[in-house]
This record gives structure tokens, C-alpha cells and sequence, in this order.
């Protein structure tokens, strides 16, 4: 029952931080933009909560989509080339050969690789997700002072983000890397007892 919950968790989560949060970190400052210069939004929002409500988070969903697609194109197209060649064509190799394994046992830096990958696509999916953010914040009506600061504040936190994404590639490559080396099974603490009670 516990894995059926902790399964069940995973799958909540993982649409959560790579779909839903970036989709809203996108599209929050355009419904404050559109809130501020817009009566008939502010009409509906106010006259139709259901309603406005389900078409944010449609709009969430698809933004979130659209910024996972980008997330991967800057993978593929940028950290998956210089990866390959820093390593000399061996991680698109070490890539194709770890798509293949089937462990029998399912080691630790296996569960280690799959929150890795969480963490990245989260980082990935975040850029592009600020950078449409800042256009949001100037069509709102706050102050020019409040703008400038806030664009600063996403153009640093997407920089970071993108810097912090390259290292968790190259992290994910050299975890693959040591889980194609194979696999160590150490005996259970239970067994070990057994047998030192049997000698």
C-alpha cells in the first residue's frame, strides 16, 4: 500500500515541477498584465471564478508543455553537443547503451539518476518560462522602478537556473557512466547474520 501511495506521489509530482510550476511562472505576470489593462478580463474573472479558473490552468498546462519542449531542445541542442564532445563521443555511446539495460535489481543510483532528472527538467523548463515571464511584468501597471528590479531578478534567476542545469547534465552523465560499470549486490545485513550465526 505504501509503494501504491509513494508511486501515486511521483506521478503527482513530477507534472507538477515540470509542467504546472513553469506554465505558472510564465503565465502569472501576463494575468496580472491582463487583469490591470483589461475591464472585460477583470469582468469575467469576477463574474465566472469556475470558469476563468479552469481556462488558467488549461493555459498553464499548455505553456507548461511548450517550455518542456524548449527545456529539451536546449538539451539536446546544446549540453548533449558539448557533452559529446568533451568526452570524445562517448556520451551519446554511454547514452544509447544505458537505454538498453534491464537490471534484474534496481540499484540506488538508479532511484539517485531518476531525481536528477526531475531536478534538471525542472531547472531546463524554468528558462524559458522566466524569459516570457519579463515581457509580462512591463505590460503590467506597476511602476517602472518595481520593473526594472523584478527583470533583473528573473534575468539572474534564469542565468543561475541554466548554469545549475548544465551541472545536473553532467552530473547525470557520469552517474550513467558509473551505472554501465555494473552493478554491486552486497549481501542483506539479514543473511550476514545468518551466516555468522551459523558459523
Amino acid at each position: 500500500m505504501r509503494e501504491a501511495f509513494s508511486a501515486f506521489g511521483s506521478e503527482i509530482y513530477r507534472p507538477l515541477v515540470t509542467l504546472v510550476l513553469p506554465g505558472a511562472i510564465g503565465a502569472f505576470p501576463w494575468f496580472i498584465a491582463l487583469m490591470d489593462r483589461s475591464s472585460t478580463v477583470r469582468t469575467f474573472v469576477g463574474g465566472k471564478p469556475p470558469e476563468a479558473t479552469l481556462g488558467f490552468l488549461l493555459v498553464l498546462l499548455f505553456l507548461g508543455h511548450v517550455f518542456e519542449d524548449l527545456g529539451s531542445l536546449i538539451e539536446s541542442r546544446i549540453f548533449d553537443v558539448t557533452c559529446n564532445r568533451r568526452s570524445s563521443g562517448q556520451y551519446k555511446e554511454n547514452w544509447y547503451r544505458y537505454l538498453r539495460v534491464a537490471y534484474r535489481l534496481e540499484p540506488v543510483g538508479h532511484r539517485y539518476l531518476r531525481t536528477l532528472v526531475l531536478r534538471m527538467k525542472f531547472e531546463l523548463n524554468s528558462v524559458p518560462a522566466l524569459v516570457v515571464a519579463i515581457p509580462g511584468c512591463w505590460f503590467s501597471n506597476i511602476t517602472v522602478v518595481p520593473k526594472c528590479i523584478v527583470t533583473g531578478v528573473l534575468l539572474v534567476l534564469s542565468l543561475y537556473l541554466m548554469w545549475e542545469a548544465c551541472q545536473s547534465h553532467k552530473l547525470l552523465d557520469e552517474v550513467r557512466g558509473q551505472l554501465l560499470r555494473g552493478i554491486i549486490e552486497m549481501p542483506s545485513p539479514a543473511s550476514g547474520d545468518a551466516g555468522g550465526a551459523a558459523a
